[in-house]
């Protein structure tokens, strides 16, 4: 009888050491783990003023990009595998080792999180030593940055375990769609002239119906600070970043518990 469980120590080992240690994703690793360090030498040393070059370069722990690659090279098998859009190889786990689809998705959720948190956090500590022997007095940590960076990589590793869990063609087409819906949404309601062609007025009117519905669901990087700050703001945030975060893990359960694999697909 298989013995339910939420997590499965196999598959957190491989994903969070042993595939850790092999150079595709470890090199790459690296290479996000000392970015932040790079920049903010090169910045401080070639700027005129110093203080705003650093702050400059820690706004990079507020970019999306980071979490979302991180959460991909934790939770993906594509570069270990070297198919960065191939099947995920430890999908053989559902068949070869008592686990559950539930058990999967939160297993792979764990890791991206716990793997995109240290590396991240690390780099701050990194940062910080770099910008502190420079003679930078200034910095962003504080208790508002802390949970940011937490709940970042919370919210972007369970997006991308939504991903993980679908076929590679429609994750990819996914992504696409809901990174368009939010970007080319936030673009159209800037407004448009009043001479235009209706024909672009129903597309503008289309894409805003698509952002209204959908335009959330691709995360954003959440700010502490801003949350802080005001109380509607706070509400909102929380509700949206919420609904987000449960409404990707359930949805990677049941792609999971819907698709069929065959056992001489890998």
């Amino acid at each position: 009888m298989i013995k339910p469980s939420l997590l499965n120590k196999t598959l957190i080992r491989f994903n969070l050491w042993e595939k850790v240690r092999a150079w595709r994703v470890g090199i790459p690793i690296m290479l996000f783990m000392g970015l932040p360090c790079y920049m903010m030498l090169i910045s401080v040393i070639d700027s005129t003023e110093p203080e705003a070059a650093a702050k400059n370069v820690w706004n990079i722990f507020n970019n999306s990009s980071i979490y979302f690659l991180l959460a991909y090279l934790f939770i993906s098998d594509g570069l270990l595998s070297g198919r960065p859009t191939g099947e995920p190889e430890t999908l053989n786990l559902l068949f070869t080792r008592p686990i559950t689809r539930t058990c999967y998705v939160l297993s792979k959720f764990f890791c991206g999180f716990l793997g995109s948190t240290v590396v991240l956090f690390i780099s701050v500590a990194l940062t910080l030593g770099v910008a502190t022997s420079l003679g930078i007095v200034e910095n962003p940590i504080d208790t508002h940055f802390v949970f940011s960076v937490v709940f970042n990589c919370l919210i972007f590793s369970a997006f991308y375990v939504f991903l993980h869990a679908m076929p590679s063609l429609l994750g990819l087409v996914s992504y696409l769609f809901f990174s368009g819906c939010q970007t080319v949404g936030e673009i159209m309601s800037i407004g448009y002239s009043s001479s235009a062609p209706t024909f672009f007025k129903y597309v503008k009117d289309a894409i805003l119906f698509f952002n209204y519905w959908f335009g959330d669901v691709f995360p954003s990087c959440v700010d502490f600070s801003l949350i802080a700050s005001s109380y509607y703001a706070c509400t909102e945030l929380i509700v949206v970043y919420l609904s987000n975060l449960s409404l990707f893990l359930f949805l990677a359960i049941l792609i999971l518990s819907l698709r069929e694999f065959s056992y001489g697909s890998d």
